[in-house]
């Protein structure tokens, strides 16, 4: 059964004081799916590790929900979020919507590229676990978008994050029907695995993943 409390907090943009619900659960260990996404993701669990104001909306991992925010970001904040004033944008109300106004309150952080993929991608294992396709399909494709350029940034990733970077393309464009561009996403993998004992298990799921990719083009 999952542990549910609730926690205080001041929004770093707004000073509101509000109490929000944490939810914690035992996860078992049944391993992930070819996207990284837990096998036995809770989606109430995933959606309580994004905090929301819920005044100015504002939407951050409960980490930095609490950390303190530099005059320059905050007024930035204070422009997207309360224009004249009141809330620009409105209240999430489950979790797709919480990681969607994440990735807003995050970008307007100025977070690298590839962080705001990440954020991306939950939203679209939200969406799954709650069996909403289409979501999950928008997600996946802004996702890809992100981590696209990410790669084309310069000092944005670690040598051992571009073959992870590549591989999720590929796996993402293959969730997407994308399956040629898939394919070419998948053969670059193994040249860019920095090394290839630490990597292994990346180029073994590649192995298997442009495999069924293969499958499906034939």
């Amino acid at each position: 059964m999952p542990k549910r409390s609730f926690t205080e907090a001041s929004c770093p943009v707004c000073a509101h004081v509000f109490n929000y619900q944490t939810v914690t659960r035992p996860e078992p260990e049944n391993g992930q799916d070819a996207d990284f996404c837990p096998k036995s993701l809770d989606p109430e669990l995933l959606a309580s590790y994004i905090v929301q104001c819920p005044r100015c909306r504002f939407c951050v991992y409960q980490k930095d929900f609490h950390g303190t925010l530099q005059a320059r970001d905050k007024k930035k904040l204070e422009t997207i979020l309360l224009p004249g004033g009141s809330p620009a944008l409105p209240l999430p109300a489950n979790g797709a919507e919480k990681y969607a106004q994440a990735a807003i309150c995050y970008q307007s952080l100025g977070r690298k590229t590839y962080f705001l993929a990440t954020v991306q991608l939950r939203g679209s294992w939200w969406c799954r676990a709650r069996g909403d396709s289409d979501g999950e399909r928008r997600f996946q494709e802004v996702a890809v978008e992100l981590l696209q350029s990410a790669l084309r940034q310069d000092g944005q990733v670690t040598p051992e994050e571009i073959a992870v970077i590549t591989y999720l393309i590929g796996e993402l464009s293959r969730r997407l029907g994308r399956h040629r561009e898939a394919s070419e996403w998948f053969e670059q993998v193994p040249d860019l695995v920095a090394d290839t004992g630490e990597q292994k298990w990346l180029i073994e799921l590649t192995e298997q993943q442009k495999e069924l990719n293969a499958n499906t083009i034939n």
